[in-house]
């Protein structure tokens, strides 16, 4: 459920992305995978429905790291540009394995529900932080 869905959403959903700004669409994939997060939290789904959410959740993420690789070339200089992506490719990595220790912890505090609906405001909040800078570039 958590990797099948990055290899097939990228190639799935590489040519819709080709159709927008790379920062349109982070921005527009943040506030979609938002919603998707929050109908989890709310809906009182069947197990099959929340896979199937979390699948096309995980696909649109997977087109969201697609078009952030992609923006790099445009804000690195040519010099920087592999020192910058190794560095992007550590954090994200650092901060995957810190999430998974914050999410279990904040589960067992605010359980499933609450948990998702922290992950939809952060969504929320990623797409507003981008917009913001797009709107002052």
């Amino acid at each position: 459920m958590g990797y099948l869905p990055q290899i097939i959403g990228g190639p799935l959903l590489a040519e819709a992305a080709g159709l927008f700004s790379r920062r349109s669409l982070m921005i527009g994939l943040s506030v979609s995978r938002a919603a998707l997060v929050a109908v989890m939290a709310f809906a009182g789904m069947p197990f099959a429905a929340l896979c199937a959410l979390l699948l096309i959740t995980v696909m649109l993420g997977a087109s969201f790291s697609g078009a952030r690789s992609a923006l790099l070339p445009g804000v690195l200089p040519a010099s920087q540009l592999a020192s910058g992506a190794e560095l992007s490719s550590i954090s994200g990595r650092a901060g995957q394995v810190l999430g998974f220790l914050a999410g279990g912890a904040v589960v067992a505090a605010l359980g499933p529900r609450g948990t998702l609906m922290i992950g939809a405001v952060t969504l929320l909040a990623a797409a507003a932080i981008s917009f913001a800078i797009s709107a002052s570039s």
